[in-house]
């Protein structure tokens, strides 16, 4: 049984996941979350990487190393990679060379339709039979199908910066942006922090006891989500950080990024979605495996031999 792990720099939040293989199973053994929120000052316009917000990525970084060394993944089977938050950062060339000597292994800089085509692929083997997946992070919504991938300036932390909290002008903005986009979604899975998130909230999981195996799979309503959205806009930023299922540091964005899935439903006339924990951390070691001549045809979200290793 061979451990892997993957490390994911996010516009919002640093992630790690660790993986067992056995055969041609993949099965979750552990994850960590960190916040730095590398895109500090992000909107639609270019930005520059800050030094206080790459001090603080390079921080979390090094405790993302430390814990996959403690949890035995091997050098060889670790993938870094990043996504829009250095896709529109200015200076990405040079925070991306520190990064890459911080984690002792490349950086990969994903485009945002490999990012999506990798998220899709996960889903699809998580999941089962999807027609169209979102992710939709800090700086931008992915949308794969089977045959076409977008990338959309439509994050949550890039909505919070152009549009504050003004809910008619970030639905004005979605929907001008998905239109213009030409990609008509249906039969909708969500994988990534928002959509894990809105899963958590709805099912009242503190987000301390984070659990893929209690919301993979999860149907989420239409009607859910708006209840949040009304929920979360009677809130100050302060009093959501007492949400149960909303991690404190998401308390600013989550509104946006609600906001976002709302009109994803809608334009695309779908009542609900299920959500998936085998997204992109998952494809991308999926993609290391294949490197390694190997295929993955099956994924658990729960491994009782080595969960509590």
């Amino acid at each position: 049984m061979s451990r892997y792990g993957a490390i994911d720099l996010g516009s919002n939040s640093l992630r790690t996941l660790i993986l067992s293989r056995k055969g041609e199973t993949l099965s979750f053994v552990d994850g960590g979350l960190w916040t730095p929120r590398i895109t500090e000052g992000l909107s639609e316009r270019a930005y520059r990487i800050g030094d206080e917000a790459l001090e603080r990525t390079l921080d979390a970084l090094r405790e993302a190393v430390d814990h996959l060394d403690r949890k035995g993944v091997p050098r060889e089977n670790r993938v870094f990679f990043a996504t829009e938050s250095l896709r529109s950062a200015e200076n990405a060339d040079a925070a991306e060379q520190r990064l890459a000597e911080a984690a002792g292994i490349p950086l990969q800089r994903l485009s945002g339709e490999d990012e999506a085509r990798f998220g899709y692929r996960a889903v699809r083997i998580g999941l089962g039979d999807v027609e169209t997946v979102f992710d939709l992070g800090g700086g931008s919504l992915e949308l794969a199908g089977a045959e076409e991938a977008v990338s959309l300036p439509l994050g949550a932390v890039r909505l919070l910066g152009d549009c504050g909290e003004d809910l008619a002008a970030i639905r004005r903005t979605v929907d001008a942006a998905l239109d213009a986009s030409g990609f008509r979604p249906g039969g909708l899975a969500g994988v990534g922090g928002t959509s894990s998130t809105i899963a958590m909230m709805l099912a009242e999981i503190p987000w301390r006891d984070f659990d893929p195996a209690r919301i993979h799979g999860a149907v989420i309503p239409l009607q859910g989500v708006e209840a949040l959205i009304e929920r979360m806009r009677r809130l100050t930023v302060e009093e959501r950080r007492d949400v149960v299922g909303l991690h404190p540091r998401r308390a600013d964005i989550i509104l946006p990024g609600l906001v976002v899935v709302e009109r994803l439903l809608s334009l695309a006339g779908e009542t609900s979605f299920r959500h998936s924990e085998s997204g992109l951390l998952w494809g991308m070691v999926m993609e290391l495996v294949a490197r390694q001549g190997r295929v993955v045809r099956q994924v658990r979200m729960r491994n009782e031999m080595e969960v509590n290793q």
